[in-house]
């Protein structure tokens, strides 16, 4: 990576520096000694009846607007995907993953060991639910099933899935879901046959029908329904809502690892420390992974935040390199127009006018780059719109941002000359000429 790095800037400085050393092979030699050698470099190359240097610079600008365009739309992606309603009290909500089976727990030891972390993580201060389940929320773990619902003829087998999961008491409040109607799991219920389901469930299944004493039946089993909660997305925030049905914790599985959830009061880091010496307490040998929500979160849009991250670095590259074109380019037209500003400024004009006209040819570019790059920009975000969530590929804030730093750069870039092309007097001008 190294001497492929080295070697593209090598042949980048050879090929722009290559250009200007061919032109100036072919300066017409009556003329430089009439014109004394002024105006000649770049006075050839053209783009049409655009200077070459001015081209460039559109052109840095246009690819500026393009990348900080997919840069905004990415950024504003991001913030609401970490932002993003997934149905449950994220912000306040600690996930502990505990590998049961490493330290030979199986079948009733195992529910008495969910049942006593459970306790000694509510006894923890600042913890205001504790409860458990089999899949966990952003744990990686998810089951499936299929169910039968009395009155319901499904037209296709997939109309007969769902997700499922086994929890323990009180778990929605545990992790801050939203209840709909019913109640959540109660400590009798272990073991039972009563069930939750998620909105869209009882959507699809029970349209215009209170499902709460309904019945919905999986693996032999019939379960009644005692509680519809509001959608939880559990593992991908991009993801749209699923049916889902939860059930208690049976007493006859033998699950190798199982997962805590616990709701604090306060910034979740700061009770990480205590809640893992809680459940250690238990057994200081038991494998356990202990994260705050929002950092598992995270972790999972891992990839979306190093694209973001990376878009927007080579969008503030271009951006610098926009500017930085800009500059030279407007404070060499500047210099190469000394006697004509030291001459208006001897006709009257002010240091202001001076200011605002080579400001004003400065934005100049910066508009036709913009013009150019905006329409490329639009364009381009329809190849990233599998990476964008909860904005469209044309989005007005985004696009502002983009402009008015653009502007913002650009009439900085031509200030800065300008202001010394103001200070020119009529004698220096002179002397120059």
């Amino acid at each position: 990576m190294l001497a492929f790095t080295a070697g593209v800037t090598l042949l980048t400085v050879v090929l722009f520096g290559l250009l200007p050393a061919l032109r100036a092979t072919r300066v017409d030699l009556a003329s430089a000694l009439r014109a004394q050698g002024r105006n000649l470099t770049g006075a050839r190359g053209r783009i049409g009846r655009i200077p070459l240097g001015k081209a460039l610079v559109i052109g840095q600008v246009a690819l500026s607007t393009l990348l900080l365009v997919g840069a905004g739309l990415l950024v504003r992606s991001m913030q609401r995907i970490l932002s993003a309603d997934l149905g449950l009290d994220r912000e306040h909500v600690i996930i502990a993953e505990v590998g049961a089976s490493k330290r030979g727990y199986a079948g009733a030891r195992v529910s008495a060991l969910m049942r006593d972390l459970a306790d000694r993580a509510r006894r923890v201060p600042g913890v205001t639910a504790a409860s458990y389940s089999l899949e966990g929320v952003f744990s990686g773990g998810e089951s499936s099933g299929h169910v039968e619902i009395a009155g319901f003829v499904p037209q296709a087998d997939s109309q007969r899935a769902v997700k499922d999961d086994e929890v323990g008491p009180d778990f929605f409040h545990a992790i801050g879901a939203h209840l709909l109607r019913g109640r959540d799991f109660a400590a009798r219920d272990g073991g039972g046959t009563v069930a939750a389901i998620n909105e869209t469930m009882a959507k699809f299944y029970f349209a215009g029908v209170d499902p709460i004493g309904r019945t919905v039946t999986m693996d032999s089993t019939t379960y009644t329904i005692a509680g519809v909660v509001r959608d939880v997305e559990e593992a991908d925030v991009r993801a749209k809502p699923v049916r889902r049905l939860y059930i208690p914790v049976r007493q006859h599985e033998h699950p190798q690892s199982f997962v805590m959830e616990v709701r604090v009061a306060g910034d979740p880091p700061q009770f990480v420390g205590p809640i893992r010496d809680a459940l250690l307490a238990a057994d200081r040998a038991i494998p356990l992974d202990i994260s705050p929500l929002p950092d598992l979160v995270r972790e999972s849009v891992a990839q979306d935040v190093l694209v973001t991250q990376v878009t927007t670095f080579f969008g503030i590259v271009a951006l610098v390199l926009a500017a930085l074109g800009l500059y030279g380019v407007t404070a060499y037209a500047t210099t190469q127009r000394t006697s004509e500003l030291g001459l208006r400024v001897a006709l009257g004009a002010e240091p202001t006018n001076l200011v605002a006209m080579i400001v004003g040819e400065a934005l100049s570019l910066t508009v036709a780059g913009v013009a150019i790059g905006l329409p490329a920009g639009l364009g381009a975000a329809r190849l990233i719109r599998g990476q964008i969530f909860g904005v469209g590929t044309v989005d007005p804030p985004s696009l502002a941002v983009a402009v008015a730093v653009l502007v913002g750069v650009s009439l900085v870039a031509g200030y800065l000359p300008a202001r010394r092309a103001a200070r020119i007097g009529p004698l220096e001008a002179l002397r120059a000429e």
